[in-house]
């Protein structure tokens, strides 16, 4: 097991271990910040802090300040004296609260419309808005824009129920009439195997909302957020593997209030900690965790270290023979290989561990054989088919980098912490 966030198993202050539930999430404060943690087997698998701030999926009514024609975009006022990036051609569908009968109108300036943030600002872009909105269930997610009901790409044939779709599409025909724009589903991974009658009580939930968000916008001054999006922590909480009995564990008050009227209540196990003479953050070793997931060197058992180096345009791995004696010409293939694949298993623990994404790319120990680089890509894709976030390994170039990429969600741990403490 590597030396790196992986091969800290969870300790009671006596020294037993204390871990006895296959996933779990731990949500506290700590050095006067909210931090989350989420474990496997005992192993972190990913920390965040997340920032209740963070307007990201939030909808509002905004305000057009201008439209440049020129770059087929509008800039949007949506929060007072803050403003994002709006492309026209990406957004076909809009709720104009001004004229709530039209999807199809012309923007200008002073109009209001209604937005949700894709994207928050990160110098020097700013935020990303759309006015096709999404509101997200454990099952489902309700969209703007399509009134057609998709099941996702992961459910096999078997787990795509049609009278599950028709009942969907006979609530989204009915959202569409009553909120006056189209709307359709999204059938999530989740729904396999789940009771019908539980996924349309989630519809018929989702579609309430929408209907209370869009008459709210109606009378609703410009800058005024009519709509709450998913919380970073709920959304990595609901990563963990449902088949794992998750369990979200919190001393937050806030957080446990939170819990009990979001969609993970009933599918994950909330445990609210109560012992004040030892923390939850000392008891999983929170600040530990932090500061390595934070390192620049992650160490392996073989001796070898990985370097994980950000630029602005990506993010450079390096693994680095050290103390393993792996490196240079009189150094065996196989044990050159073996280095390497101890590597591929950490760089994928990594990539989620920090939530790193863009590109990324990988200079392991140099091999000869091209049997052996085969083997180490084959392995490099096994690892990262457990992140829930897409990952692409696509190739090793003529210099011996192998080229990942990752999708972006949310922010990346380095951003995270970067900001200053909540409280």
């Amino acid at each position: 097991m590597p030396h790196g966030t992986q091969d800290l198993f969870l300790q009671d202050p006596s020294g037993d271990l204390t871990d006895n539930v296959k996933a779990k999430a731990v949500i506290t404060y700590l050095s006067g910040r909210l931090v989350s943690a989420y474990f496997l087997d005992g192993h972190c698998i990913r920390i965040n802090a997340p920032d209740p701030d963070l307007p990201t999926g939030c909808i509002y009514v905004g305000r057009i300040e201008r439209v440049v024609p020129q770059l087929g975009c509008c800039f949007i006022e949506f929060q007072k004296g803050v403003r994002g990036y709006y492309s026209l051609s990406e957004n076909r569908h809009a709720f104009w609260p001004d004229h709530p009968s039209s999807e199809d109108h012309i923007p200008k300036g002073g109009d209001r419309i209604v937005v949700q943030v894709r994207r928050p600002a990160i110098a020097p872009k700013e935020a990303l808005l759309s006015s096709e909105l999404s509101l997200t269930g454990y099952y489902l997610v309700l969209t703007s824009g399509d009134h057609s009901v998709h099941f996702s790409k992961k459910l096999r044939k078997s787990e795509q129920d049609p009278d599950v779709k028709s009942a969907l599409e006979a609530v989204s025909a009915a959202c569409s009439k009553t909120a006056g724009i189209s709307c359709g589903f999204i059938v999530r991974t989740n729904a396999a195997g789940a009771p019908s009658d539980s996924i349309l009580a989630e519809a018929e939930c989702l579609r309430h909302r929408m209907e209370a968000i869009l008459a709210r916008a109606v009378s609703a001054p410009a800058c005024t957020k009519i709509g709450e999006g998913q919380k970073e922590w709920e959304r990595d909480t609901e990563q963990l593997p449902k088949e794992c009995d998750p369990e979200l564990i919190t001393d937050v008050p806030e957080i446990c209030r939170f819990f009990q009227e979001s969609f993970l209540a009933g599918k994950v196990k909330l445990t609210v900690y109560e012992d004040t003479t030892y923390p939850l953050s000392s008891l999983y070793r929170l600040e530990t965790l932090r500061d390595r997931a934070l390192a620049r060197i992650v160490r392996m058992k073989s001796g070898a270290n990985l370097y994980i180096d950000r630029t602005e345009a990506l993010t450079a791995i390096d693994v680095n023979a050290a103390a393993s004696s792996s490196s240079g010409p009189a150094v065996p293939e196989k044990k050159k290989l073996a280095v390497n694949l101890e590597a591929a298993e950490e760089v994928a623990r990594q990539l989620r561990l920090r939530n790193i994404s863009g590109m990324i790319l990988v200079d392991f120990i140099s091999m000869r054989e091209e049997d052996n680089k085969a083997c180490l890509l084959k392995v490099l894709r096994k690892a990262v088919q457990s992140d829930p976030v897409p990952v692409q390994v696509l190739d090793m170039t003529r210099l011996g980098l192998v080229e990942i990429t990752r999708k972006k969600e949310g922010r990346d741990i380095y951003e995270a912490f970067s900001r200053k403490p909540l409280l």
